[in-house]
């Protein structure tokens, strides 16, 4: 595989034996690779890849990490954007993973495919057990390597400043890392995972809300601020305030004592001066080119006179100046040059207020507190040394300022008088990756890996909880994959050699064998040592996943009832008493006789009365559900049909409670020309119109005409609901202001009709005919901010998700592609339907999970786990797919339906049955929208009618909804 690098390949890998680790800090933002026992790594680049092509042969090439500018204008990048595995510092994309490993190991020197020594490898606290076992699968099967370790950098970083004496055994480590930022507290040099917290906010947050401000300050130069410029201008001029508002005052009292210098001095005047005969010098080079234009013009005018005397010239270019285009200001050297002003601190600080890039987290100095609150032992004096020893390392902390601002942030949330000391690691950058290498030169590493034989043995489940067990002296520097609610981890501990482990039940999902415990830490006194354990009693309780109860310790309809022994009344139905009790208590009271103290049915006997009439008892046997078929059993002696019947299923008005009729509206399948704003206006695009109906009072108001030359192709409300985006059939796209019926920007860029929109928070999303998709900014003076370039026909459906974080689209071309706002290449590519994509819809309820429906030759809805890329399920339905939509309120879809049964069709999730089939529109269904209530869809077609159906319950009452359907024999114009 060729690759393109300025980094040179080592020479001396034959020299160091298989014995020999190799140690891999594998960061978010660079990849550093050397050998234990070395202080310093051998190779360190930017973790991220990009696959452009030989503009003339057609080759693709991988360039990883840094790349030579001067080479890349023989490729062509427009396709490949810089890409990276990471999401949220965790490895998602093992493809890109994989060319970041190959570079790497042939950057090392490896000359085979095959990599013969052990390799410790750096990862994030609480890692997912599926990130580190697909890791565990690529490094023992593309590579080969005898045995793995994995090791949390932060920690590392810690015991290795440890050692230097820069930190104390009690402290708080704080790593500010590339895109997310973690809290680990040590006590006696151990890290306690249970007060650990984390939030998503890190160096790259700050280039991003850099790059923001510089384009919106300087938009001439919007194309030049690329991402290593940003990344050098805020490495080199960005300092944290110790008080943002004090300095931001500041800053503003120094600007205005320069204006008035600059005002009142001798050289401001002459500047001054020299600008005001430079914009003359510049109004009279254009009057004489306008001039010059003119005399040409009147020349051309006689010659063209002498040659056809019918000829009429146009009108004096002197009288038409005055209806002229004002021109731009003229560029001056002063557009050319920055001025680095309040971005220097403003962009640093969203380390300590999130919320102003829309992060609703806590700041670095706020996660201080959380991590000292959630520790199990509430001691003042233990509280007290982890302030006085707080630890900062990663990336982020290099910026000038932190350690005060730190320190200020922390003593405002601490007791009067707390002692509170911040210090700073040697190398922030490095640190990790020389701990790490120790740690692996240490005698105890060998003891601690995961060789390949235990993986082919066991595979990757292995990691979950068994592989511990094999080697008992395993360090705390991995971070364990049992996490609680907020990212948090437990370790646990490890049973001695001599002795086998001892089963316990705890309120932990723990393999067999595995107790609640906490692993111990080694210290730092000239090596590593091995490590001790900690036994922590635990109270006994059924096991669940994830730190979620189990349901089955917590059923309360299962309790245990005492009676007292009284006789039997005569008459009494024994059989009606079991029943009673059963259907109130449980299939386990079936075993009891109303006298208590009988045993029936082989049960065991019941314990002496207590106290309590009843008492909490676990279901072991009997059926978890409330319907099944028998409630007491094979041998209570009653027929199954003896059980509560089921919830009769909701009612679906079968007609629509109100019809609109709609003149002219199209009926062209890559159109989208209705939608219900949150503000309850419908927007219909009726030929070259707009109108906007009123749910409420039934008002239309015509918003715009785009005339005879132009067509409305898509309508899309934001989702405040006030300003509209409208596509026409010319390729622009305008924004109207709902209520005030103004037009408010038009922006261009499609060179034929734009068919669909899409808004999030802040970006309009538009698909064209010319098989491009522009994202666009009103915020920007430029028509678009980016372009993604994917489909190979028209695109014909658009959506983003609930997150804002991924966009959908479908085209044409049968394809269904995946965006995300860090690269202009989609992230997923699914090409399952036969047919063209216009239907998709994005789950409310799941996160990730994306509906999609094909055309004519495919007629199925496919649901998509956009996380992996996986196909979940895929539903025929018989009709071309229109359209679909997620209820709000319940876990329901509705699609609409054309060629060949035009119906209306309302399914469950996820079992896919049909709630509801409706029918009433003569043409295919092409447009769907929904009311802001989630109670009412409207749908639209080519029979140039609306149609208003009651098919949602609301959110609060989930009563089956009132058939109106009367209402519709009476019908209302929308124009």
């Amino acid at each position: 595989m060729p690759f393109i690098s300025r980094i040179q390949r080592q020479s001396d890998y034959s020299l160091f034996p298989p014995s020999t680790p190799i140690v891999i800090d594998n960061g978010a933002s660079y990849f550093r690779i050397g050998w234990a026992g070395e202080t310093e790594p051998r190779v360190i680049f930017r973790n991220i890849v990009q696959r452009p092509r030989h503009k003339t042969t057609g080759e693709t090439v991988t360039i990883v990490g840094d790349h030579d500018p001067t080479l890349l204008k023989y490729f062509d990048c427009t396709r490949s954007g810089p890409r990276s595995a990471f999401e949220s510092n965790v490895v998602y994309q093992f493809e890109i993973m994989e060319y970041v490993l190959d570079f790497a190991f042939d950057r090392l020197g490896a000359n085979e495919s095959q990599i013969d020594h052990p390799i410790l490898i750096t990862e994030c606290v609480c890692n997912p057990v599926y990130s580190r076992g697909k890791m565990a699968e690529l490094l023992f099967e593309t590579y080969g390597v005898p045995s793995i370790a994995y090791g949390v950098d932060a920690a590392f970083s810690y015991k290795y400043n440890q050692q230097h004496g820069v930190c104390a055994k009690d402290g708080l480590a704080i790593c500010p890392g590339f895109t997310t930022t973690h809290v680990i507290p040590f006590i006696n040099g151990e890290p306690v995972y249970k007060g650990c917290c984390r939030t998503n906010i890190g160096g790259f947050h700050i280039t991003d809300y850099m790059k923001q401000l510089l384009s919106l300050k300087y938009p001439h130069h919007m194309a030049r601020f690329t991402w290593e410029k940003v990344e050098d201008l805020k490495m080199e001029h960005c300092y944290i305030a110790q008080d943002y508002g004090s300095e931001a005052q500041l800053f503003q009292l120094k600007e205005k004592r320069k204006q008035l210098f600059l005002k009142t001095t001798s050289e401001g005047r002459q500047r001054a001066k020299q600008k005001r005969h430079e914009e003359e010098l510049e109004r009279e080079r254009r009057n004489q080119e306008d001039e010059v234009k003119r005399l040409y013009v009147l020349r051309l005018d006689l010659y063209a006179s002498e040659v056809d005397p019918t000829f009429v010239p146009k009108l004096d270019i002197g009288t038409s100046q005055s209806t002229e285009v004002p021109r731009l200001r003229p560029l001056t050297k002063e557009d050319f040059q920055i001025v680095f002003g309040v971005e220097r601190f403003r962009c640093p600080e969203i380390l300590f207020r999130p919320n102003w890039i829309g992060i609703d987290q806590a700041g670095l100095d706020e996660m201080a507190g959380v991590s000292i609150r959630r520790l199990p032992s509430h001691d003042q004096e233990l509280e007290s040394r982890l302030t006085s020893s707080i630890f900062v390392t990663g990336g982020s902390c290099l910026f000038p300022g932190i350690n005060e601002r730190l320190e200020a942030g922390i003593r405002m949330i601490r007791p009067c008088g707390s002692p509170i000391k911040v210090v700073k690691a040697l190398d922030p950058i490095l640190d990790a990756w020389r701990g790490a290498s120790a740690y692996a030169a240490s005698s105890q590493f060998f003891t601690q890996t995961f060789s390949k034989m235990d993986y082919y043995e066991k595979g990757e489940d292995w990691l979950r909880g068994e592989w511990p067990f094999r080697y008992p002296h395993i360090s705390l520097f991995l971070s364990s994959s049992f996490k609680l609610h907020n990212h948090l981890s437990i370790y646990h501990k490890l049973p001695t050699m001599d002795s086998p482990p001892q089963t316990k039940k705890t309120g932990l999902n723990l393999p067999s064998g595995m107790s609640e415990t906490s692993l111990r830490l080694e210290t730092f006194s000239g090596s590593f040592r091995s490590l001790s354990s900690l036994s922590s009693p635990s109270k006994s309780s059924t096991c669940s996943d994830r730190f979620i109860p189990c349901r089955s310790s917590s059923r309360l309809h299962t309790f245990g009832l005492i009676e007292k022994a009284s006789p039997v009344k005569e008459g009494s139905n024994e059989a009606y008493s079991r029943l009673l009790k059963s259907e109130l208590f449980g299939s386990d009271f079936a075993s009891f006789s109303p006298a208590g103290g009988n045993q029936v049915l082989g049960s065991s006997p019941m314990s002496s009365p207590s106290k309590n009439m009843l008492r909490f008892k676990t279901d072991h046997s009997g059926p978890s559900s409330p319907f099944s078929p028998s409630i007491l059993g094979h041998d209570s002696g009653f027929s199954s049909e003896i059980s509560t019947p089921p919830k009769p299923p909701r009612k679906v008005p079968k007609t629509p409670h109100k019809v609109l009729d709609a003149p002219s509206l199209q009926d062209d399948f890559y159109l989208n020309l209705v939608d219900w704003s949150s503000q309850n206006m419908l927007a219909v695009g009726l030929g070259t119109c707009v109108y906007l109906w009123s749910a409420s009072n039934s008002k239309v108001t015509k918003l715009c005409d785009l005339g005879p030359n132009d067509g409305v192709c898509s309508v899309q409300w934001t989702r405040e609901g006030s300003y509209i985006a409208v596509g026409t059939s010319l390729g622009q796209v305008q924004v109207w202001d709902g209520t005030q019926c103004k037009r408010v920007r038009t922006m261009g860029g499609h060179q034929t009709r734009t068919g669909v929109l899409a808004w999030n928070s802040r970006i309009l999303a538009s698909g064209s005919r010319d098989r491009n998709i522009f994202q666009h900014d009103l915020r920007v003076s430029s028509d678009y901010i980016s372009k993604l370039v994917g489909h190979k026909s028209e695109v014909c459906g658009l959506k983003w998700s609930h997150d804002d974080r991924e966009l959908a689209s479908g085209g044409n071309d049968n394809q269904l592609l995946v965006w995300n706002q860090h690269s202009q290449q989609p992230i997923l590519k699914l090409t399952e339907h036969t047919a063209a994509v216009k239907a998709i819809a994005w789950s409310p309820h799941q996160s990730g999970l994306l509906a999609s429906g094909g055309g004519t030759a495919d007629r199925c809805i496919r649901f998509w786990n956009t996380t992996n890329g996986h196909q979940l399920n895929s539903v025929d339905t018989g009709s071309q797919v229109c359209n679909l939509a997620w209820s709000k309120n319940v876990n329901e879809i509705v699609s609409t339906h054309g060629y060949s049964q035009n119906q209306i069709m309302v399914w469950k999730y996820p079992s896919m049955g049909k709630v509801a089939t409706l029918t009433g529109h003569n043409m295919r269904v092409l447009y769907l929208a929904m009311s802001p209530d989630g109670q009412t869809i409207v749908t639209g077609a080519g029979d140039e009618t609306l149609r208003f159906w009651n098919i949602f319950p609301s959110m609060k009452t989930p009563t089956p909804v009132k058939d109106i359907g009367l209402w519709s024999k009476g019908r209302t114009q929308i124009r």
